[in-house]
Parts: C-alpha cells; sequence; structure tokens
C-alpha cells in the first residue's frame, strides 16, 4: 500500500488524502498498549519519495518521536497558508457545472471538502452553501425531494436526503451499464405478443391477480419472499419456464425482455389450462 501511494511532495499532489491512506493502513495494525502515533510515526516515512523524503529528515529530528509536531510542520510545509485559502474560495464559491447532475454536485462538494483541512464550516452551513451552488432545476428536484422545502429540512435529514439522492443515481448508472443496448419499449413489441404477454405489457407485474401471482410462484421457487422482499432484491438463481414448457434455472438474472418472455410463457401455460 505504502508502494501504491507515494507521495513526492509535487505541487499538484494532496497532502490531506495521503494522509487519510496513511491513516487507513495504521488501522490494519493493533497492539495492547502500543499508542495508535507510534504508529503513525514509524509508519510515515515509508510512503514518502523525492523531495519530501529528504524533506522528512529534519523535521523528523526536530520533533524528536512527536506525531503531533511532525505532521503540524508537514502540513505548513506542503499546505500553506495561501493554498489554505485558496482551497477555501473553491468550497464556498462552489457551482453547479454544466451538465452536473445533482448528485455528481454532491459528490463532487463532499469529495472537495475532504481535499484540506477544517475550514470550521458545519454541516448546518454546508447545506446551505451547496443549496446555493446547484441551479434553478436541481434546487426545484432537491426541494421536491425533500416535500416542498429543502430548507425546511432540519440539517441532518437534509444531508441524509442528499446522501439517498446520490446513492441512487448510482444504483441508475450501474443499471444502465446491463441494459439491453437494443431494447424497445414494449409498444414496439406489440405484434408479437401472445395472451400473457400482453397482461404483462399492459399492467404491472404488481397487477397480476393474487391466483396468477401463486401459480407463477408455484413453478418459480425462490428461497427469497417475494412479497415481503425489497424491490432491489436480486433472485439468484431464477427458476422459470423455457418456450417448449419445461421447467429450467437461469442461472443469471434475465434482461428486461428475456424477464417479460418468461414470465409470458408461464402464464401461457396456466391460461391454457
Amino acid at each position: 500500500m505504502a508502494e501504491a501511494n507515494k507521495f513526492f511532495g509535487a505541487k499538484e499532489e494532496n497532502l490531506y488524502t495521503h494522509l487519510q491512506d496513511l491513516e487507513e493502513l495504521c488501522k490494519t495494525f493493533h497492539h495492547e498498549g502500543v499508542p495508535r502515533d507510534l504508529y503513525r510515526w514509524l509508519l510515515f516515512p515509508f510512503p514518502l519519495g523525492g523531495k519530501a523524503k529528504e524533506w522528512h529528515k529534519a523535521p523528523s529530528r526536530e520533533a524528536k518521536g512527536k506525531w503531533s509536531e511532525l505532521v503540524g510542520n508537514f502540513h505548513l510545509h506542503y499546505f500553506p497558508l495561501p493554498k489554505v485559502q485558496k482551497w477555501r474560495r473553491e468550497v464556498v464559491n462552489l457551482l453547479q457545472e454544466d451538465e452536473e447532475s445533482l448528485a455528481e454536485a454532491w459528490t463532487r462538494f463532499q469529495t472537495l471538502l475532504k481535499q484540506g483541512p477544517d475550514l470550521g464550516i458545519d454541516e448546518n452551513m454546508c447545506a446551505q452553501t451547496f443549496y446555493m451552488a446547484i441551479n434553478k432545476e436541481s434546487r426545484m428536484h432537491l426541494d421536491g425531494s425533500a416535500g416542498g422545502s429543502f430548507l425546511r429540512l432540519t440539517t441532518k435529514v437534509g444531508i441524509e436526503l442528499l446522501g439517498k439522492i446520490a446513492e441512487n443515481e448510482a444504483l441508475h448508472k450501474h443499471w444502465e451499464e446491463y441494459q439491453e443496448p437494443n431494447w424497445q419499449c414494449p409498444e414496439a413489441m406489440k405484434k408479437e405478443e401472445s395472451p400473457a404477454e400482453q397482461i404483462l405489457m399492459s399492467e404491472s407485474r404488481s397487477m397480476i391477480t393474487s391466483k396468477q401471482f401463486e401459480e407463477i410462484k408455484a413453478v418459480r421457487p425462490t428461497s427469497v419472499d417475494l412479497t415481503t422482499a425489497p424491490i432491489g432484491a436480486v433472485f439468484e438463481p431464477i427458476s422459470a419456464v423455457t418456450t417448449t414448457g419445461e421447467p429450467t434455472i437461469l442461472t443469471t438474472p434475465p434482461s428486461g425482455k428475456e424477464y417479460i418472455k418468461i414470465e409470458a410463457t408461464i402464464l401461457d401455460n396456466q391460461l391454457k389450462d
């Protein structure tokens, strides 16, 4: 890990992300009675390279084993006050970029806040700053998600809401990666629909009658209770019926179009009976 995250002290490098990596490494060591600062002191020089490694020699002698003094000198040398002020302006003057979604802007803002020392900006001020930084469409989206007004939410609830929006967008992007590139809307497939497919296309699967649902469950057993499982639950393996009417096990989740065909085949068999 130390070799993979070398810090050379270049202008484009960020000492705070480097120290975060060091902290994660230190957490992997634990011995009863050994203070965490000792691990920090001992491991600190290993990821340093080039000029940063040369710089370390003098301050480490002056600090005489005191981690707080050593890391303080490290901050002053590689993150001086002018750099702190420049970074503060970036945080306070943040603006949502063109083509940037609400979730992307929030993620970028959160990442930016972790790029330097504590600026003394509490969560309430962070939420207000972000709200004023986004465009009109994103503010309307955020207000709608908040039930009318984001600014009327408590800070804790508002931060949680932004986190959920970011998580949902990441999930949707993940789904899109696995979506069929040539997927067509159900209306474009009407000519090929069987009676069962028409049921599935015209009505939500949640609207299938209880009797039909039980019949589907009977030929598609699963270890997960379909009536209580979360919407995003993944069922694997999936038991279904092929177009020949024979039971089969799908070892990977089917695509949207395949799923319609599978459910339709099951219903066709039930309707024929």
